[in-house]
C-alpha cells in the first residue's frame, strides 16, 4: 500500500538541480577520511574515533534495513550509488555563507539538522555525538532522502518528503531516538 503511494507521488522532483557549495565556500581540512561499506564514505572535519565510525555504520546499516523494509523495495533495484557523508560543525551546516540559497529545514530547537544534494549524493550532518543532538535520528532523516533519490523516487512536494520521512522515522523511533 505505501509503495503505491509512493509510485502516486513519483510525478514531479523535489529539487531542481541544487548545487553543493561547501567545499568551494569553506575549503575545509578532513580529518578523518574513511569507507564504511561499499557505497558510504565518510569525511569529517573532526578526527572521527573508532566508536564514532562505529555508530556511523550501525546506523546506516539499521537506517537502510528498515527503508527497504517499510518500504517494501528490494535494496538490489535500486542504483545503489555511493553517497558521501560529511560531517561538518554545526555552526556551519545552518551557515548562509557555506550554503547559499538552501532551504533550511530544523529540528523543533530550529536546529538544521542536515542537508542532502540529491545530484551529487553529498550528505552534510553534525559530528556523532548522540547525547547532544539526535544524531542517529537527524543522520537516518538525511539517509532516507539519498535512499529515495538511489532508488527513483520523487514525490510532489519538498514537505511530502519530509512527512513520509517523518512517518518512517516514527514508525522506527526505538532505533533512531
Amino acid at each position: 500500500m505505501r509503495f503505491i503511494l509512493v509510485l502516486m507521488c513519483m510525478m514531479i522532483p523535489t529539487s531542481i538541480f541544487a548545487k553543493d557549495k561547501y567545499v568551494e565556500n569553506a575549503r575545509p581540512d578532513w580529518n578523518t577520511d574513511t569507507t564504511i561499506n561499499k557505497v558510504v564514505k565518510v569525511k569529517s572535519q573532526i578526527s572521527l574515533t573508532k566508536k564514532q565510525i562505529e555508530l556511523i555504520r550501525k546506523t546506516y546499516r539499521n537506517a537502510e534495513s528498515k527503508f527497504f523494509e517499510y518500504w517494501k523495495i528490494d535494496r538490489r533495484e535500486c542504483s545503489s550509488d555511493v553517497v558521501e557523508v560529511r560531517i561538518i560543525t554545526e555552526y556551519e551546516l545552518d551557515n548562509r555563507t557555506y550554503f547559499p540559497g538552501e532551504d533550511d529545514y530544523t529540528d523543533a530547537s530550529g536546529t538544521v539538522i542536515g542537508r542532502y544534494f540529491r545530484h551529487s549524493n553529498v550528505l552534510y550532518i553534525v559530528p556523532p555525538y548522540p547525547a547532544k543532538y539526535y544524531w542517529r535520528k537527524d543522520f537516518a532523516h538525511e539517509l532516507a532522502h539519498y535512499f529515495y533519490d538511489d532508488c527513483g523516487i520523487k514525490f510532489l512536494s519538498d514537505y511530502n518528503e519530509h512527512i513520509a520521512i517523518r512517518e518512517f522515522l516514527n514508525k522506527h523511533k526505538r532505533l533512531f531516538y
